[in-house]
């Protein structure tokens, strides 16, 4: 698993079809600067792309964060050396703190034998659903551990910590009130929504193993917040839900080799 390892470039290497990159590795492609939002590979990077499919578009000098500035989802920033992105448009959110930012680095994962601090009893709780994380990759520990345990083919495990990210973000929705989609932002995380849940299904007719969304929805509160959370990004369409078909037919399932 070394392709977990690496932290994110800070020089611009032309992207390449069959390497495998790492959340925070920065390439150049086409004339532009890009930098990986999820581990990928054969994901072609360009501009326009939505941050949820792998790559967002930077300019060649990515700039510190600055607290009064607005930011629209999808940039990127510099804070205390790490790079951070803009889940969601937001003004004086701190990205060390808040849920409208993540940091775009690995770290390497968890140890098999990391103890993980003591989480509140109420399993209802923000601190139970989104769980500790350690090494602060945007992925809850739990979840990390049994991937190691559950997955031994590494395009499984890549495929798995990728889809957590909108598991996430899909909680976190729920959970902060104050997060409200613009139109744009929701089609964008149903885009990408739909892309994952049909590559669910392939996964469950593929292999005899848990998928990653019943490995992720590990209770039933978990599960009744995620679809809560896709209930809140839906009224944030306001009504606008014309989704072509191929939209609802994509899978992600085409970026891993099973």
């Amino acid at each position: 698993m070394s392709w977990f390892l690496s932290f994110y470039a800070l020089s611009d290497q032309p992207w390449e079809e069959q390497v495998v990159y790492s959340v925070g590795d920065r390439v150049a492609h086409n004339g532009e600067a890009f930098v990986a939002t999820q581990w990928n590979k054969g994901n072609e990077p360009y501009i326009g792309k939505s941050h949820w499919e792998g790559w967002v578009h930077v300019n060649s000098s990515i700039p510190q964060f600055e607290v009064d500035k607005n930011y629209h989802s999808g940039l990127v920033v510099y804070v205390n050396g790490d790079l951070y992105l803009s889940k969601w448009g937001n003004k004086g959110e701190h990205p060390e703190t808040s849920w409208y930012w993540r940091r775009l680095a690995t770290d390497g994962v968890l140890d098999r034998s990391t103890n993980a601090p003591g989480e509140s009893s109420d399993p209802k709780s923000a601190e139970v659903i989104l769980g500790t994380d350690l090494n602060r990759n945007n992925i809850k520990d739990s979840f990390e551990l049994g991937v190691l345990d559950t997955y031994q083919n590494e395009e499984l495990r890549r495929m798995a910590l990728n889809v957590s990210f909108i598991y996430r973000a899909l909680h976190e929705l729920e959970l902060d009130e104050s997060i409200n989609l613009l139109e744009e932002e929701s089609y964008e995380l149903f885009n990408s929504l739909f892309a994952w849940e049909n590559c669910m299904v392939e996964i469950r007719k593929l292999h005899d193993l848990k998928d990653p969304m019943s490995l992720y929805l590990d209770s039933i509160y978990a599960s009744l917040l995620y679809r809560f959370g896709q209930n809140e990004a839906y009224r944030d369409l306001n009504g606008e839900f014309n989704f072509s078909e191929e939209v609802l037919t994509r899978s992600n399932c085409s970026y891993y080799e099973f």
